[in-house]
């Protein structure tokens, strides 16, 4: 229950885009039977709504009445309790088009909604608010070439930092967090962390594929063999899951203006006297292009030892798509007219390749630095679009703590090859932590074979040697190494 309270409960997807039929009156009386099914169970569980689609449409203001002045259709009391708001707010509508995304619309449209609670509700303007589907365009099946690429890394970003300046940092309202709808199997270019490789094609929705019950099988020999790449999407969040709960104070010369020339810093104190700070070049503009010089100033800063680490995302680093699209086969010959085409099923070497390519990249060896007067500061060469993390972590002396509860699931990728997927927990909460995964075949001696440095808890392992005992350790931004963290054979 401790965790279930944690959990945000909602009604049913956009009732206002036309899956809800039952009416306004049917859908308040659902939401007082939800309120009603989830106090049975424990009163602590949160429940909200709508997460509507139109920005304060009939079912929205609606619902707001309701919770603010109406009767419960079941017990014909007061009006049900409304623990957040949420809407769906995105940046474009959907298109087959590469639209240029409107970013500040979406905050825009968000503050229309704090507007109209501070006038109508005031009661409920205090409420946490939530944008749980804030995407750049609508649509996540259709196919545009930057999902895949550095450009929607740096846009998730962007938002991202737009909120915190627009709604957040000045108290425009309580907003609580952003999310994206973009957990979904599918391709490079369309809206999803992960690019799929098998047989399943997605064309418009997830609900097409219809499970075969007669046939579902929890043996994965007879499953479909698949495999799939991280995508920039992705490893944006595992940077700024790295950013810290207090955002510090900014000064700049020339001052920044990320509503023109995209250039905006999100730079955040961390427990223990380090920084974590997001250094976001992103503009709307699908292909624009540049690069902007920054000399980077961090001050108030305990003295000692730190150690000043640079992660990056763009165009160079941190690119899958695009040692994809250089995988292409020039060895077979062909007529004059005749494609050159992208690998459909990468072999062992490429996928290898595809994932050293997905993690994050440190733009430079980690520097170990002495901070006599309390500053650190950094030269940088910033391309748009990209996302640098910059993490400045004070030495504790202390052996960073081991990671727990690793777990080694098997399953069948590509070519039936034998693939491992790990997951384990963090064992410290510090943002510079690297995780190295290590393979034993005689349970003593264990040897590295993670290529490149992991900032996420998870790792798949391809062709893994026969009867392969797994192992996991964490490792400093000062090169001190965890004990092991062993799985069970």
């Amino acid at each position: 229950m401790d965790e279930l309270r944690t959990w945000y409960f909602e009604t049913t997807n956009e009732a206002d885009s036309g899956w809800w039929t039952y009416g306004i009156k049917g859908y308040t009386n659902y939401y007082d039977a939800c309120v009603a099914g989830l106090d049975a169970v424990d009163p602590g569980l949160p429940m909200g709504g709508p997460g509507t689609a139109r920005t304060l449409s009939p079912i929205f203001r609606a619902l707001m009445a309701h919770c603010d002045s109406g009767t419960s259709c079941l017990t014909g009391g007061g009006p049900p309790r409304l623990d957040y708001i949420s809407i769906h707010e995105k940046g474009v509508n959907g298109s087959k088009d590469d639209l240029t995304p409107k970013t500040h619309a979406i905050v825009d449209r968000t503050l229309l909604v704090v507007d109209y609670l501070k006038e109508h509700h005031p009661r409920l303007a205090g409420l946490p608010i939530i944008n749980d589907e804030c995407d750049p365009q609508l649509g996540w099946s259709d196919h545009h070439s930057w999902h895949g690429k550095t450009y929607y890394a740096g846009i998730i970003a962007r938002i991202i930092e737009q909120h915190d300046r627009r709604i957040i940092a000045p108290k425009a309202a309580n907003f609580t967090f952003l999310s994206n709808d973009h957990a979904f199997i599918g391709g490079w270019s369309q809206r999803t962390i992960f690019a799929y490789f098998g047989s399943r094609n997605f064309t418009k929705a997830q609900w097409e594929h219809k499970t075969d019950l007669d046939r579902l099988v929890t043996d994965i020999d007879t499953a479909p063999p698949f495999d799939i790449i991280k995508k920039p999407g992705l490893t944006s969040m595992e940077l700024l899951a790295t950013l810290g709960d207090t955002v510090c104070k900014v000064t700049a010369e020339p001052p920044l203006a990320p509503d023109q020339d995209g250039l905006a810093i999100l730079p955040t104190r961390l427990p223990g006297g380090g920084v974590s700070i997001s250094l976001i070049h992103s503009v709307d503009a699908i292909n624009r292009s540049g690069r902007t010089a920054v000399r980077l100033e961090v001050g108030g800063l305990a003295l000692g030892r730190h150690a000043l680490c640079l992660l990056r995302i763009d165009e160079e680093f941190t690119n899958p798509m695009e040692v994809w699209e250089a995988q292409r086969d020039e060895s077979n010959p062909r007529g004059p007219f005749e494609p050159v085409g992208t690998p459909p099923e990468p072999d062992e070497a490429q996928f290898a390749e595809l994932r050293r390519a997905q993690e994050p990249a440190l733009l430079h060896p980690i520097s170990v630095v002495e901070c006599d007067e309390g500053r650190i500061s950094v030269d940088l060469d910033v391309p748009l679009p990209s996302l640098t993390q910059v993490l400045v972590v004070p030495d504790t002396g202390a052996q960073p703590a081991a990671p727990t509860g690793l777990i080694v699931e098997r399953y069948r990728g590509l070519g039936g090859r034998e693939e491992r997927m790990l997951f384990w927990a963090a064992g410290d909460s510090s943002p510079a932590i690297f995780y190295d995964v290590l393979t034993s075949r005689d349970g003593e001696t264990f040897e590295k074979v993670s290529p490149a440095p992991l900032i996420s808890t998870a790792f798949l392992h391809m062709s893994p040697p026969e009867g392969a005992q797994y192992a996991v350790r964490a490792r400093d931004a000062f090169g001190r190494h965890s004990e092991l963290c062993i799985s069970r054979r």
